[in-house]
């Protein structure tokens, strides 16, 4: 993956690439702790801002399908949506 500005917001698709080269590297048999940790980390602020970003298209295609809808009922989380949903890499 290249350089980066500081800046910068990864797109959907670099941050899935990002999340994919993780799982690689989790799952090397020499990655010591330090880094298997920093790993996980790194990938869950990934997955936090790959979730945002899927919330935040499906409110625009929400509004595109029924633009008189209210914005409150589209932000209401969905009854099969749990943000305390833990991930896993594997």
């Amino acid at each position: 993956m290249p350089p980066r500005k500081s800046q910068e917001t990864p797109t959907f698709e670099q941050s899935i690439a990002r999340l994919e080269e993780i799982v690689q590297q989790t799952d090397a048999p020499v990655t010591d702790l330090e880094t298997m940790l920093s790993l996980v980390e790194e990938g869950t602020r990934i997955i936090r801002r790959c979730k945002a970003m899927l919330r935040d298209a499906e409110l625009r295609i929400k509004t595109l399908e029924n633009p008189e809808l209210n914005t409150t009922e589209v932000n209401k989380p969905s009854p099969h949506h749990d943000e305390s949903e833990p991930f896993t890499l594997s």
